[in-house]
Order: C-alpha cells, then sequence, then structure tokens
C-alpha cells in the first residue's frame, strides 16, 4: 500500500493524517508536541517494526498522562512507555487507529489496545483510560458544507462544456440538477 503524502512535524516524518491527528492533539492540549521519532522510520530495532510504515509517533514524555487521555479521546491507542534501561527512555507511544498503512507490528498494537492490552510483547494489562477505546479519528475530514457545493458546481461545469461540445441538451439538463443542489448546500446568508 502506497500511504498518504509525507509532510513534517516537529521536523520529524508523518504521514498528513497523522499529521492532522496531531494538530487536533495540539489544539486540545494547548501547546506543541515534542515528536521523537515519526514514521516511516525503518529498521530502529526498539519499535519492532511499529515505526516501519505510517500511523505511528513517539512523543515527549513531559504531561504524559494528559497526552495519553487526549491521544485516546481522538481515537487512537495510546500508551506512556516508561523508559528500559539500554532499550529506550520514556516516551508515549501513539497508534493511529483505521490508519491504512499501519506497519503489521502496529497493527498488533491496536489489536492489543482494544482487547485491553499495552501493546507491548509481554501483552500485560493497559493501565490508561479506557472511556474512549470506541472512538476513531475521523479522516479524511468531512467535507464542509460548501465544498461539497463546490464540488457539485464543478461536476456541473463538466457537463456544461460536454455539452457545449456534443450539443447534448440532456447534459444541459444534469448541469441544472447539479447546480440546484449545489445552492442548497450553500449557507444562507
Amino acid at each position: 500500500m502506497s500511504g498518504w503524502a509525507l509532510t513534517k512535524r516537529g521536523g520529524k516524518t508523518v504521514d498528513v493524517h497523522t499529521a492532522a491527528v496531531i494538530d487536533a492533539a495540539e489544539r486540545k492540549l494547548g501547546y506543541p508536541l515534542t515528536i521523537v521519532q515519526g514514521s516511516p522510520n525503518r529498521g530502529v530495532g526498539a519499535s519492532a517494526g511499529t515505526h516501519d510504515r505510517q500511523g505511528v509517533i513517539d512523543l515527549a514524555p513531559f504531561d504524559h498522562e494528559r497526552k495519553v487521555r487526549v491521544f485516546r479521546e481522538l481515537g487512537c491507542a495510546a500508551w506512556f512507555r516508561p523508559a528500559i534501561r539500554g532499550l529506550w527512555g520514556d516516551h508515549i507511544h501513539v497508534v493511529v487507529i483505521g490508519h491504512k498503512d499501519l506497519a503489521p507490528a502496529a497493527a498488533r498494537q491496536v489489536d492489543a489496545y482494544l482487547a485491553g492490552r499495552d501493546g507491548l510483547a509481554s501483552n500485560g494489562p493497559d493501565t490508561g483510560p479506557r472511556d474512549f477505546v470506541q472512538r476513531r479519528f475521523a479522516w479524511p475530514p468531512t467535507p464542509t458544507r460548501v465544498q461539497r457545493a463546490a464540488a457539485l458546481m464543478e461536476q456541473a461545469a463538466v457537463l456544461l462544456w460536454h455539452a457545449q461540445r456534443d450539443g447534448k441538451r440532456r447534459d444541459v439538463l444534469a448541469a441544472r440538477l447539479l447546480l440546484r443542489q449545489a445552492r442548497k448546500r450553500m449557507p444562507k446568508r
């Protein structure tokens, strides 16, 4: 699977879907996040392949209880990972549930989260808040009324172009119908 277009957040590579989740979390938290590992980021042994594709980030541990809660509220699997000497330092590990390009190891972590586990090889219990397990981050974003109306107007313009070129009256009628639908979707002044 090709995944999503890549961008940067906090100097780390992430895809646009994950970037949207990060942006939403920063709005809820009221401060910028420090990303210590983005994705894709292949070959990091301590990550056990979870970052090899997209939809996974590690964050600095500051305010970890609140960050884990916010990411779970947004529909992500998120855990605070205490330091393991010689393997990793304290961090928050986040997996975007429902991301279309998760590495198999990250997808298994989502399954573990849904089952009340910690997503590690030891398969310990999840100690974070469980109130948000059924939530999912809406992606792609739901188009606004104006965006839907603009799409209808675009379709009408194509039909009118074909009608002019081919002289087909039914294309004009179909374009009129689309323009009426677009008008109904526009916000009232």
